[in-house]
């Protein structure tokens, strides 16, 4: 039982204890007992022990039947009270009151048996009245009251609100952007009411509420207020307040987007953004609408979060992709120490990294290399080092450059700028090498020449002063034999600076093998094969070899040359060994050095190795020492 029964049945009990009849227990617990079962007991019960009181006790009998209508119906507390007051000045005659103030036939019906009850003196009338009144009080249950209607009224109003957020659930999630989700929500909107303009604004990357998507015959207006970044008043104001805005008479005059409507509605959709409906005339409903808004608010802002997860995704495989060509111009560029290549690495490098119509790199001002079309138009650039050197790409002039391709020039300018100092550093060690060649060259050349020169000088002296034909005779043939020395070490040097003149031809070097053989004790084992070379300068590499394996075996027991010949991928390899003294281990890395013997003074020039590495290289080949105890010498040439 709720607070405000309990108040009644203090209000009752209360007057009962101060009426002046002073009921008995038992008349008290009978009408006490009957109202409090009233709810579990047959239709007519409790009327019919208050009739049975009534008759013991009018006054008891009256009070307990206004207590009885009062906790049934539920009245509001000051009709209550003044049926208690009228019953205890006027008992019985009292009771009538609260029925009159009601106004329900049946209360006023049981309220004047009742009364009339407690004055008929004849038992027959007694009796005749009290069936009345249970005649009364047993009829049809009375219908549900109007808050149980009321509440199936909600209900059904409520399953009708699941349903079509059902529906509006589902046809929000079809929407594939924010754009799509959008459309979907001002279809849902002019469903629900009718209007000449519906528009959805939505926060811009300024934060400016601009139209996103809309229907209506304002779309001018609306494409110049999406570009310069202006909405509707009734809408900045429901965005700024957080709550619906609905204006029969909206003001802002030429400012306002959507002229001569009214009324018009506002409707905030969370952070997402404002819908906004607006008509000529008529009113608005917005029950529908404030249903649709969180639908709407929590799909746009899912929109949006799922475009920024997008443009993420993009943003980072574009950023995987930009330094996958980073890297491949950074190797690009380290795979060359030419200063000329390395800015052609560069100017491709750079093409690929960051889309652009021309460029340059410049040093103090100075224009090192041009490309392309750099007219007018955006810049970005970058420092290759502290020396002045700057990367410069010029794009076209609607083009923008992203933070990420100033980031990826710069370590590729870095990168150019390592690379270019490596090729400076390299040409400088090339160029001193190749003076320390020229003066070793020059150091052989003078010792080799100045050597038969003094020989010559001494001959000629001691053939000037002496008159003895022999002696004549065998300075003359000494001198003649000098000559022919200087004559042949002049001869290496012309064959040295002419290697590599001529073109390379398919060669078959059994024949060339042959005459070798005719000519050296050397034991052939070879393969019919053919390579890509120039002949003369074949046959002197294996001579060279030949004669230093000859000049190897001198003394031995049992000498021995063996060449060999066989394929070898795309190669042939030639193999000359023999069993001869050697080669120590200090004297390995010298052998293919100018003018570096081991023989006597006068009984080897130290070209013979050198002129034969040289000439190696010179055809795509390579001369290497294999072997030094037994030696053993391996040639490749290309296979034709």
């Amino acid at each position: 039982m709720d607070a405000r029964r309990g108040l009644i049945l203090a209000l009752l009990v209360g007057a009962l204890a101060s009426d002046r009849w002073h009921p008995d227990a038992t008349m008290l617990l009978v009408a006490l007992g009957a109202l409090a079962l009233e709810a579990f007991l047959p239709p007519g019960t409790a009327a019919a022990a208050l009739l049975w009181v009534a008759s013991q006790n009018p006054g008891l009998a009256a009070l307990a039947l206004t207590a009885g209508t009062a906790l049934k119906k539920q009245p509001p507390p000051w009709k209550l009270l003044a049926a208690l007051l009228a019953n205890r000045w006027l008992p019985g005659p009292g009771a009538l009151l609260y029925p009159l103030l009601e106004r329900t036939p049946q209360a006023a019906c049981q309220s004047l048996l009742s009364w009339a009850l407690t004055r008929a003196t004849d038992p027959l009338l007694s009796l005749v009245l009290l069936l009345a009144s249970l005649t009364t009080a047993i009829q049809t249950r009375p219908k549900p009251p109007l808050q149980i209607e009321q509440a199936r009224q909600e209900l059904s109003k409520a399953a009708g609100k699941l349903d079509s957020t059902s529906a509006w659930t589902t046809r929000l999630l079809q929407g594939q952007d924010r754009g799509g989700v959008a459309e979907i929500v001002l279809s849902i909107a002019l469903e629900q009411q009718p209007c000449r303009s519906a528009a959805l604004f939505m926060p811009d990357e300024e934060g400016r509420l601009v139209p996103l998507a809309y229907r209506s015959p304002y779309r001018q207006r609306l494409e110049t207020a999406a570009v310069l970044g202006r909405t509707e008043p009734v809408v900045q104001e429901a965005w700024e307040r957080g709550k619906p805005q609905h204006r029969e008479s909206p003001t802002g005059g030429s400012e306002r987007i959507f002229l001569h409507e009214r009324p018009v509605v506002a409707l905030p959709l969370g952070k997402a953004g404002v819908l906004y409906l607006g008509a000529p005339e008529g009113d608005f409903g917005l029950d529908r609408l404030a249903q649709l808004a969180p639908l709407a608010a929590d799909a746009l802002e899912a929109a949006v979060e799922q475009e920024r997860a997008r443009a993420r995704g993009e943003r980072l495989e574009e950023r995987v992709n930009l330094m996958s060509r980073l890297l491949e111009g950074m190797r690009a560029l380290a795979s060359t120490l030419d200063e000329e290549t390395l800015l052609r690495y560069l100017e491709a490098a750079a093409f690929r990294l960051v889309p652009h119509r021309g460029g340059s790199l410049t040093r103090q001002g100075n224009v090192l290399r041009r490309w392309g079309d750099p007219g007018e138009g955006p810049t970005l650039a970058a420092d290759l080092d502290e020396s002045g050197d700057t990367l410069v790409l010029v794009g076209t002039p609607n083009q923008t450059f992203l933070r990420d391709h100033q980031t990826a020039l710069t370590l590729l300018a870095s990168m150019a700028g390592l690379s270019l100092q490596n090729a400076s550093h390299h040409r400088q060690l090339l160029l001193t090498g190749k003076m320390a060649a020229v003066g070793q060259l020059a150091a052989g050349v003078a010792h080799e020449i100045n050597n038969p020169l003094m020989a010559i000088s001494t001959d000629a002296e001691m053939l000037a002063v002496t008159d003895q034909p022999e002696m004549r005779q065998e300075l003359l043939e000494a001198i003649r034999l000098t000559v022919g020395r200087a004559r042949q070490i002049t001869g290496q040097l012309l064959s040295f600076a002419r290697g590599g003149a001529g073109e390379r031809q398919p060669l078959k070097l059994a024949p060339l093998l042959d005459g070798l053989s005719a000519r050296f004790p050397v034991e052939l084992s070879f393969e019919d094969l053919t390579v890509i070379a120039r002949p003369e300068e074949v046959q002197q590499i294996l001579v060279n070899l030949l004669q230093n394996a000859v000049l190897a075996v001198e003394g031995q027991p049992e000498p021995r040359i063996q060449l060999t010949v066989r394929a070898e991928g795309s190669s042939v390899r030639v193999d000359v060994s023999d069993n001869g003294c050697g080669i120590p281990a200090e004297n390995q890395a010298r052998i293919f050095e100018p003018f570096f013997t081991t023989r006597d003074v006068g009984a080897g020039t130290g070209m013979g190795l050198f002129l034969a590495y040289t000439m190696a290289r010179s055809l795509g080949g390579t001369l290497e020492l294999v072997g030094s105890n037994p030696t053993q010498f391996c040639l490749k040439l290309p296979q034709g």
